[in-house]
């Protein structure tokens, strides 16, 4: 897979699963009344709030550690150039997700893919 070398042969999907180029969960969120809602997610048990701005996204199947993890954000706004999303706090269990407008955290809706090992 990573060599592409045998064209005329696919991956098994639990090949595929433990490639690191693949995310290993993936979420999309938006807020609702200040608590976050899950739209649509891969890999996702749930979602807990944190405060305004701050959600902690939960696994349904751990990462087996947290040297390796990624985690892509975005947040899916109007096109306000000073809306950022960034992730802290990396465990076997889940991530952290800030949003912040101009600064300030705020309640947005959000993507997140996370890669690592699981």
């Amino acid at each position: 897979m990573e060599a592409a070398t045998a064209t005329g042969v696919f991956p098994t999907p639990s090949v595929v699963q433990n490639h690191p180029g693949v995310a290993k969960a993936w979420l999309q969120s938006v807020y609702s009344g200040g608590t976050p809602t899950i739209t649509g997610s891969y890999n996702v048990a749930s979602l807990t709030d944190l405060g305004v701005g701050v959600y902690k996204l939960v696994y349904s199947t751990d990462m087996s550690g947290i040297a390796n993890v990624a985690a892509v954000c975005v947040c899916r706004t109007d096109n306000n150039s000073s809306d950022v999303a960034t992730a802290s706090s990396p465990a076997t269990t889940g991530i952290n997700i800030a949003l912040r407008r101009g600064g300030t955290k705020t309640d947005l809706p959000s993507m997140v893919a996370v890669f690592g090992d699981q």
